[in-house]
Formats: C-alpha cells, sequence, structure tokens
C-alpha cells in the first residue's frame, strides 16, 4: 500500500510539473507578407514582449495587450486553499495577450 501511494504521488508530481509549464503561443494573422502581423498569448507580459523582440528585430507597434489575473483576495485559510485548488485545475487564469505589428526597413 506504501509503495502504490508513494508512486501515485510521484506520478501526480509530474504531471503537475509537466502542466504547470505554461506555453507560449504565437498566431500569424497578416495577410500582407510584408508587413508580417501577429497575436501572441502567454504566462506573462515579459514572455510576450521578449518574444516579439526575437520575432521582429527592426521592432514593432503594439495595437492591443492585456494581462488579467482573476484570483479570490483574502487571508482565511479556506480562500487559499480555493486559489491552490484553482491554480492547479485552471492554467488559464493568468493569461497574457498581444498583437503585434512588425516594422519593416523602408525600401530603398
Amino acid at each position: 500500500m506504501y509503495r502504490l501511494v508513494t508512486r501515485m504521488g510521484l506520478a501526480t508530481l509530474v504531471v503537475g510539473a509537466v502542466a504547470g509549464c505554461a506555453p507560449m503561443q504565437v498566431r500569424s494573422v497578416s495577410a500582407d507578407p510584408r508587413a508580417p502581423a501577429y497575436e501572441l498569448r502567454g504566462p506573462s507580459m515579459a514572455h510576450l514582449l521578449a518574444e516579439a523582440a526575437r520575432l521582429c528585430p527592426q521592432g514593432y507597434d503594439l495595437p492591443r495587450q492585456t494581462q488579467s489575473q482573476t484570483r479570490l483576495s483574502g487571508e482565511y485559510l479556506p480562500t487559499r486553499w480555493w486559489n491552490t485548488a484553482a491554480a492547479w485545475l485552471d492554467d488559464d487564469e493568468v493569461q497574457a495577450q498581444l498583437s503585434m505589428v512588425c516594422k519593416v526597413a523602408p525600401t530603398p
């Protein structure tokens, strides 16, 4: 019985660690290949801005950006338990979104 509980605990830990890694989503939304535009989604605005600098080395414009976090605030134990359980079950609770248009070099 002890081995079963230990194995289940380790499996839960591994699955939780893998699920906790929030992936970044990058989607091209441009119809014009000369002026690429992207929509990015990820865990934080800092991650998105780093990816934007990588995608557009000549600079970019940000027509839209947002970051939200919706959790209950409180110091009571049931509220903290609820926040912990919600964080395990809902990976979209903290989400940043960014729309960007890459600047292009002027043609001579």
